[in-house]
């Protein structure tokens, strides 16, 4: 089942039920694995083979 056809107006839970700590407990664990996963992501070699990109329209 997808998340449009139980709950017609997109959203998902009570946001009655949030509280400053909440947001920023989940704002602190999202901003943390973005973070993580960043350092892991410049971990990883990249070659560039062609630096020109005469063919592009702008």
């Amino acid at each position: 089942m997808e998340h449009h056809e139980y709950v017609e107006d997109a959203t998902i839970g009570d946001p009655f039920l949030a509280t400053k700590e909440k947001g920023e407990k989940i704002f602190e664990r999202a901003s943390d694995n973005l973070a993580a996963f960043v350092a892991e992501m410049k971990k990883i070699k990249i070659d560039i083979k062609e630096r020109d990109y005469d063919f592009r329209a702008y």
